[in-house]
């Protein structure tokens, strides 16, 4: 699901805080913070931390800017390898819209721990 349909699902469903946290990547997070300014939910930004040994940790954060430290963090324990579509899907990236740009061809597991 997009951040956009996200939101108006949240929206809809009445809720006025959630947080999206993608496996080992931040940008739907940062997406959705922008796009819920113009609207009645608030966005926690978040990422969802997985370590080698596969235990899942989500951590969120006080604003962008620091989710965004994070993810240089992240990127240092990544294999540099290309996603397989076959076994993990597509990974795509939206805007602000709703409609996809792009595929994130990183493969997302991790080399090392997170910590």
């Amino acid at each position: 699901m997009s951040p956009q349909l996200i939101l108006e699902q949240a929206v809809q469903k009445e809720l006025n805080l959630i947080s999206i946290t993608d496996h080992n990547a931040v940008q739907h997070s940062i997406l959705a913070c922008k796009l819920s300014e113009d609207m009645p939910i608030r966005v926690i930004p978040g990422v969802e931390l997985t370590s080698r040994e596969e235990v899942h940790l989500l951590a969120y954060f006080p604003n962008t800017k620091e989710l965004l430290k994070m993810e240089k963090e992240i990127d240092n324990y990544l294999p540099g390898k290309k996603n397989s579509s076959r076994f993990f899907g597509n990974q795509l990236f939206y805007d602000l819209k709703g409609e996809i740009i792009g595929i994130d061809n990183t493969l997302r597991q991790v080399k090392g721990n997170l910590n």
